[in-house]
Parts: C-alpha cells; sequence; structure tokens
C-alpha cells in the first residue's frame, strides 16, 4: 500500500506493515459485503492519502486550497497514539493485530443494522471508542445545498447546533465531498479551509473521509482531534478502511430503506389497483344497464348489485326517489326502489319516508353529498338505521336539471370504514343513474310525442282535403290576381322610368335657367362702374351659381333624391376661387369631410351658407396678404351635423356680433341657419371661425 496524502496533508513517518494492512483490507471486503463493490473504489483505499501529489484538477465547485508549504515543512514526524489503541509502532505485529480488531469491531457494529440512522449512530460511536485519537466524531450527508450533521460524538452539544447545517461550499466537510477523496490535515494553525466554529472545539488536526454512493460523494466522516499530528501513516490507512466500511454500511442501510419504501408503495398500489379493479367494475356494470335497459327499476337493481358484490365495506345500499302522493296537499315522500342487505322488517319501516324526516330527506334537501364516519355523531340518521347497525355511510344525491330527485346510500357496520375513492365511486354511479331516468324520460316524453304527432297527422290530413279543393278553386282566382299585380308593377315601373326623365329634364331645365341668368347678370355687371353695385352683382351670380351646381349634381345623379355635398363644396369653392380671381397659389381651400349625402331641401340652403362664408373670407379674411388658408370642415355625429368655415387671415374685432350685423351677406347665412334649425357662432383666435349646427 501507498503511504500518500491529500494535497493539505504532511507525510508522517514511514512505518513497515502495508502488507498486513492489505490484509486486513481483504478481511473487511468479506466481512462487511463490500467485496464485489467496484475496483477503482478499493485502490484508493492505498492512494487517497498523499503528501507527493498537489494536483486539485478535481475539485468541482472552486473548494479553498489546504494547508500551505509552512504546514507541511512544519511537520516531520506523527502525533502519539490515544488511549483505546495502544500499540507500539516498532511492534508490527501487535499493531496490526490491533488494527485487525478495531477493523471487525467497526464492521460488526455497524453492520448489525438495516436502518440508515442506526447505522450512522452506531458508526460515530464505535470509532469514538475503538480508534486512538478519534474522540471527536461526525457524519454529515448532503441535503440540497447544505451538509446535514446526522451523528456525531465527542464534540459540545450546544456547539453542534451550530453546526447542525454548512452551507455550500464552506469548510473542510465541503472540501472533502467536492473533491471526493480524503483530507488530512496535521497542524490547523496553517490551514486555510478549517472555520472559526472548528478552531472554538479546539481542532489541532482534522481527517475527512469521503461516503460515496453510486459514484459520486454525498456525504463524510470528519475526525477532529485536540493534539497536532494525530494520525500516522498506518492509521490513516486504518481509518480509510474503516471509512470504506461504514460507507457500506450506510450504502446498504439506504438500499434497505429504499428497499423497503418500494415494497410499501408496491403493495399501496397493488390495493390501489384492486380497489380500483372493484370500482370499474361496479360503474362498467351500472354504465352497461343504462346503455342495454331503458326501464329505470332495472338500472336501479344492478346499480345497487354491483356496488353490494364488489365494494367489501358496504353491507347495505339502497336507492330512493321522490314521489309525491298527494298532489292537492303537496305532501311528498322519498321510496325505496332498490336495495341490497336489509331484512324485511328493515324495509317495511323504511320504504316510504314521508318529508323531511331523517338522513334520506336531508341529503334531498341540501343537494350535496354527505360523508358520515360515525353515524353515532350524526343527528340525521334514523333510528331504524340506528336499530340496524349503520355506523357510518355516505348519500349522494340524484339530479336532474339541478333539481333533486332522489339520493343512493351505502351503509357500514363499521364506522370509518369509507373514504374519498367511495364518494368518487358513487358520485360516478349517480352520474350513471342520473343518465338512465333522463333518458327513462326521454323515451317516455317521445313515445307521448309521437302519440300526439298521430293524432296531428290524421287530423291535419283530413284538413288537408278539405283545403285542398278549396284551395283548387282559389287558385284560378290567385293565378288572374297575379297576372294583375304583373301588368300593374311593369306599368309602375315605366311609369317610374317615366318620371326619372322627367325629373332629370326639370333639375336640367332648371341648372340652364340659373345660367342663363347668371350669363345675364355677367353682361350686365359689365357696363356698370359703381364698384359696390358691381360687387353685389359678383355675390348674387356666385349664389345663383351655388343653386345651379346642385341641380347640376342631381341630374348627373343615379340618386336624385340625395346629394354628395362633399362634392358640391369642392366644385363650388373651385368657382368661388376662380371668380374672385384668385388661384391656388394664393389662397388654399381645405375641405376635411367625409362623404356626406343631404336632400336637396338641406343641400341647398347649407350650400348658400358655405358659398356666403367662403366668399366673405376670400374678399376680407386676406386683405393685403399674397396667400392663405381656407378650411372647411364638415362632420355628423350621431344625430346632429356640424360645419365649420376657418381662414388664418384677418381677425374679426372681440366685439364682433354676427346677429346684429347689417352685411346682405351674413344676414344670409343668420337667416340660412334659422331656416335649417341650426345655430352659428363665431370665434376668433388664432384663426376666424364661423360654426354652424344642426340637427340631422
Amino acid at each position: 500500500m501507498k503511504d500518500s496524502y491529500v494535497k493539505n496533508a504532511v507525510k508522517p513517518d514511514k512505518r513497515s506493515g502495508s502488507m498486513a494492512l492489505g490484509e486486513i483490507e481483504g478481511s473487511l471486503k468479506k466481512s462487511s459485503g463490500i467485496e464485489n463493490a467496484p475496483s477503482n473504489r478499493g485502490s484508493e483505499i492505498s492512494d487517497s492519502f498523499r503528501t507527493d501529489e498537489t494536483d486539485t484538477s478535481n475539485i468541482k465547485r472552486g473548494a479553498d486550497s489546504g494547508c500551505g508549504s509552512g504546514c507541511r515543512e512544519k511537520r516531520e514526524g506523527p502525533g502519539q497514539p490515544g488511549q483505546p489503541l495502544k500499540l507500539d509502532r516498532n511492534d508490527n505485529h501487535g499493531k496490526v493485530g490491533g488494527y485487525g480488531n478495531t477493523v471487525r469491531i467497526v464492521t460488526q457494529k455497524v453492520h448489525s443494522s438495516l436502518d440508515l440512522d442506526d447505522v450512522m449512530d452506531s458508526a460515530v460511536d464505535v470509532m469514538s471508542k475503538h480508534i486512538e485519537g478519534a474522540q471527536n466524531v461526525s457524519i454529515y450527508m448532503v441535503e440540497g445545498d447544505r451538509a446535514v450533521l446526522k451523528s456525531y460524538r465527542g464534540y459540545p452539544d450546544d456547539l453542534m447546533k451550530k453546526l447542525a447545517a454548512i452551507p455550500y461550499p464552506k469548510g473542510f466537510t465541503w472540501k472533502t465531498i467536492l473533491e471526493s477523496k480524503p483530507t488530512y490535515c496535521p497542524d490547523v494553525d496553517c490551514d486555510t479551509i478549517i472555520g472559526h466554529m472548528g478552531r472554538e472545539l479546539g481542532t489541532k488536526s482534522y481527517v475527512s473521509m469521503p461516503i460515496r454512493f453510486s459514484g459520486r460523494a454525498t456525504g463524510c466522516i470528519n475526525i477532529n482531534s485536540v493534539r497536532k499530528d494525530a494520525f500516522d501513516q498506518e492509521e490513516l490507512d486504518l481509518l480509510e478502511i474503516v471509512a470504506l466500511s461504514i460507507e457500506a454500511a450506510i450504502n446498504n442501510a439506504r438500499r434497505a430503506e429504499a428497499l423497503k419504501k418500494s415494497r410499501e408503495a408496491l403493495r399501496e398500489n397493488n390495493v390501489k389497483l384492486r380497489r380500483k379493479n372493484r370500482f370499474e367494475k361496479v360503474i362498467n356494470a351500472v354504465t352497461r344497464s343504462v346503455h342495454q335497459s331503458l326501464e329505470v327499476s332495472e338500472v336501479f337493481e344492478n346499480a345497487v348489485e354491483a356496488i353490494y358484490s364488489e365494494v367489501g365495506e358496504a353491507q347495505r345500499v339502497m336507492i330512493y326517489m321522490i314521489e309525491n302522493t298527494d298532489a292537492k296537499e303537496q305532501n311528498p315522500h322519498a321510496v325505496l326502489r332498490a336495495q341490497r342487505g336489509h331484512p324485511d322488517s328493515f324495509i317495511d319501516r323504511v320504504k316510504r319516508i314521508p318529508y323531511p324526516v331523517g338522513a334520506t330527506w336531508k341529503t334531498i334537501i341540501d343537494g350535496k353529498p354527505r360523508f358520515v364516519s360515525d353515524g353515532d355523531m350524526d343527528p340525521h340518521l334514523g333510528k331504524a338505521g340506528r336499530e340496524y347497525g349503520a355506523r357510518s355511510y355516505i348519500s349522494m344525491p340524484i339530479k336532474l336539471e339541478d333539481d333533486t330527485v332522489g339520493c343512493i346510500h351505502i351503509h357500514s357496520f363499521r364506522k370509518h370504514a369509507f373514504n374519498k375513492d367511495h364518494m368518487k365511486l358513487l358520485d360516478s354511479v349517480v352520474r350513471q343513474l342520473e343518465t338512465a331516468i333522463n333518458n327513462a324520460r326521454k323515451t317516455e316524453a317521445l313515445r307521448k310525442s309521437e302519440e300526439a304527432l298521430r293524432k296531428t297527422r290524421d287530423e291535419l290530413e283530413g284538413r288537408v282535403r278539405e283545403r285542398t279543393s278549396e284551395l283548387q278553386k282559389s287558385n284560378t282566382l290567385l293565378i288572374k290576381e297575379i297576372l294583375e299585380r304583373r301588368y300593374v308593377e311593369n306599368e309602375l315601373k315605366l311609369s317610374l322610368a317615366e318620371k326619372d326623365v322627367l325629373l332629370k329634364e326639370i333639375h336640367h331645365r332648371v341648372k340652364n335657367n340659373l345660367q342663363i341668368i347668371s350669363s345675364l347678370l355677367n353682361l350686365q355687371s359689365r357696363k356698370l362702374k359703381d364698384e359696390k353695385a358691381l360687387a353685389s352683382f359678383v355675390e348674387c351670380n356666385n349664389r345663383i351659381r351655388s343653386i345651379a351646381t346642385l341641380h347640376e349634381q342631381l341630374y348627373r345623379s343615379k340618386d336624385l333624391s340625395r346629394i354628395d355635398f362633399r362634392a358640391h363644396m369642392r366644385n363650388m369653392t373651385n368657382h368661388l376661387l376662380r371668380s374672385y380671381g384668385m388661384g391656388s397659389d394664393h389662397i388654399r381651400v381645405v375641405i376635411d369631410s367625409e362623404q356626406i349625402y343631404l336632400d336637396i331641401n338641406t343641400s341647398i340652403p347649407l350650400g348658400l351658407v358655405v358659398n356666403e362664408l367662403v366668399s366673405n373670407a376670400i374678399k376680407h379674411g386676406f386683405d393685403g396678404r399674397m396667400n392663405g388658408e381656407i378650411k372647411i370642415e364638415f362632420r355628423k355625429t350621431h344625430d346632429k351635423y356640424t360645419l365649420s368655415v376657418s381662414n388664418d387671415g384677418i381677425k374679426l374685432p372681440e366685439d364682433f356680433d354676427i346677429s346684429s350685423s347689417t352685411t346682405l351677406g351674413l344676414e344670409l347665412v343668420s337667416s340660412l341657419s334659422k331656416q335649417l334649425k341650426g345655430a352659428i357662432t363665431m370665434s376668433s383666435g388664432d384663426v376666424t371661425e364661423f360654426r354652424l349646427e344642426f340637427k340631422a
């Protein structure tokens, strides 16, 4: 066996006897049951403690390094042996015998039980008693991100409470677990891993050995000594052999515990499976009955028989349905429709239960499942039920379209006989019973409906024969009436077409007449020298042109009753700009409107309002300016129209009142607004705006 240590160990005096320790190791494998363990784990016994190997590449999560080089140089020999194992280190045969005896004691003790907690407690106990220098021993196991203390000996109880759980990755405990190999520090004065709690314990040297399971470290055994250099090479080898035996015992206990849990789970699953199979037989029997028979009584009988025969806890089964025996007084009874397990004397007493007596009516009235594990504590269980041995029961309501029409009971002679699985079973049975009752009702309703249909059919056939003769007589008159109506419809269509043509012609002639008037006014205006008179002629001409444009749109449109007012505003404003000699590069007119259709009675006055407001803005709003913008907005919101005409030209005086204006144009605007049953307002800010609102 090689004499070696991990990174933070210092090499003690080299002793003979490695062959003897090899023999002990072989004996250990046979006695502890680890002879069949993987071969690489056994080889680690001799290779785990090394002073000449400082490679830490296998440290998994960044554990701190061990003792520094000063620690290795300071310690030149082993510590003195303790009392439990008094061996002369020069007497190899004595030592080997002592080692073997110690190994056997540890092995026998830890392998005497398969209880995991007992094994770990025995391990720390036997090590503290029989291994020199191992008075303070503890076992930690990984649980999540903590190493949890499982058992210990030699440490003060109050201090070990603070060390009950070591968070990842602190201390030499986690170093051993992460590196999965033994750690030995002969002198903690030059150790950087041990925590302050370890130093408070008075630790001068320590050994930590991993406990592995399925190829990885899942815990460790820690031995703290109050003296430096507590162990030499052969004692370290002995400790690792003992640790290997303890590891095997712990793993055996783990496997035994897992096997025990597996057997318990298997036993529970078998019980559940058998119960499930029994319950499925019940549900299948009821389901087959529902789908094979339309007789509700047969379905009830099959249901109680299936529950009674397959559910051992159900000593008695009953189905009750509501039956009203006195329709005038509304005195209902719950009637027993099917049962199993009851003597005749009991049936005579409970076959009809008047409202609202007992547990049956309690379930029906509440409309909710009832689970009673102790009948003695149930105030609703009747006298008959108690006398005939009901100690626990389940009662489930039977419903149709949210109305409770009955219930099903299962009784047991012992308390606490039922559980939630029985509730689920009974719920499934009730669903099938509800389906059966519903099917039976539908079948009865269908039968009655078929009878009614047959009677109705016979009556209708007689009526049809009577009416057929009458219809044959009236058909001739009807055909004549249809022909006459078609003739009249054709005449109306021709007349309507002629009227459309005539109406278009009228609008055309009105437009032409207005155009002639406009032309005459133009000719007349050329002879006028007075600027005011000329302006009046131009304004009058524009008004006539506005009306003429409407008539032109009407006779060009397919619909003679409505006008696209947005298109009309566009045509009218283009004409106004031309009549005043303004191009689009001087004054820009912006029309913001949806496509709104108006009748002619609204379009003519509204068009004149737009004409007057735009004309007024062109004439007076941009005096002395080369350009500007006129914006027209027209909207319909719910039952109201809103027209807004604004310009960014010269502002009107703050005290301007449109209603008191003496100009013809604004007087006309005010008058036309009243004609439209609307109200016009004016505001002057960054822009001058006239707003007209009227009902749609």
